[in-house]
């Protein structure tokens, strides 16, 4: 990603990742799981959002077989989705 920010590590201070110190490796981690956190809250919020709208419109607007079978794969859909935002089976 640096070269796309017009960044690059300083020639005499650049080394393979193998050979970068242990403390600067878990900071680079460390900064990486904060970011990774953030954008996860983020996406789950936008994602029930959006998923709930369609489940809700889904549940009130349902006539006949098509839109009942629309609405169990609408709320399928929405548990997966969330599922996969939050990383794991326990996601509701």
């Amino acid at each position: 990603m640096a070269p796309a920010f017009a960044y690059s590590t300083r020639s005499e201070s650049a080394v393979p990742w193998e050979e970068v110190p242990r403390r600067n490796k878990a900071l680079m981690r460390a900064v990486a799981a904060v970011v990774e956190d953030d954008l996860r809250d983020r996406i789950a919020g936008e994602v029930q959002i959006v998923a709930m709208t369609d489940v809700e419109w889904l549940r009130e607007h349902a006539q006949d077989d098509k839109d009942r079978a629309r609405l169990i794969g609408a709320e399928d859909a929405y548990r997966a989705a969330i599922k996969a935002v939050n990383g794991g089976p326990d996601a509701n």
